[in-house]
């Protein structure tokens, strides 16, 4: 930990060293494919009912390319809504306060 103090200062993002930047723990809430894209794609997906792999597979890419620039600019907005809240929580959980 002293070589990268060394070289990195107090610009060093870790899991929990006091003196480093603390990182949060895994959080699907602060990952958009995780709070929004894998749920909307298995609702629509799996709603046509793919009965081979290879459908499932194309049906993935043919509504991935289907969601619009407004849904994206959407989560966008609700991203950076998830992270204030994670900085008021202070990392704690938080995925039911925001819709």
């Amino acid at each position: 930990m002293l070589l990268l103090h060394s070289f990195f200062g107090d610009r060093i993002i870790s899991k929990g060293v006091s003196e480093d930047i603390f990182w949060p723990p895994y959080s699907p809430d602060l990952n958009p494919c995780d709070f929004f894209l894998w749920g909307r794609l298995k609702d629509i997906v799996f709603a046509e009912e793919p009965k081979t792999l290879s459908e499932l597979k194309e049906k993935i890419t043919l509504n991935l390319n289907k969601i619009s620039l407004a849904e994206c600019q959407r989560v966008i907005f609700n991203f950076n809504k998830r992270l204030n809240v994670c900085i008021k929580k202070e990392g704690k959980h938080f995925s039911n306060i925001i819709n």
